[in-house]
């Protein structure tokens, strides 16, 4: 039986009987006419490698003459950013997430499983802002 998967927007130029010039297969979701274009293959095959910033940390601390006023021993900003980042050529929304791992393509949670990228949502940026105060 079909699931539903999500699509890269190359689909809309598939072959057609009006697009008949098309490098992008004809949906054939039954696999009838011989034709097997649901079936995995290395065809859609592309180059993976990626620079990512995963997480960086952006600090200040307020100098000591500032903080004698307020009778505090240090005081600390600071903003994280995850995900803030990520350089690559992959056409997928993100290298790092797959949708299948293992030898019997059962479904894997990891983002680190190798397999088939099927869409998967891609890593969320956060940003956390704080305060570290020392009395």
């Amino acid at each position: 039986m079909w699931e539903p998967r999500n699509q890269s927007t190359a689909v809309l130029n598939r072959w057609t009987v009006n697009n008949k010039n098309s490098t992008m297969p004809r949906p054939d979701l039954n696999n009838t006419d011989d034709n097997y274009n649901s079936q995995i293959s290395s065809r859609f095959v592309e180059k993976g490698s990626y620079l990512r910033v995963k997480s960086m940390t952006l600090a200040y601390t307020l100098p000591k003459q500032v903080l004698e006023r307020w009778k505090l021993n240090k005081v600390r900003l600071y903003v994280t950013g995850e995900n803030l980042l990520t350089f690559t050529k992959y056409s997928g929304l993100d290298p790092e997430v797959s949708m299948y791992g293992g030898t019997n393509q059962e479904t894997v949670s990891s983002n680190m499983a190798p397999g088939i990228d099927f869409g998967t949502s891609p890593q969320a940026r956060t940003f956390i802002v704080g305060l570290n105060l020392t009395f």
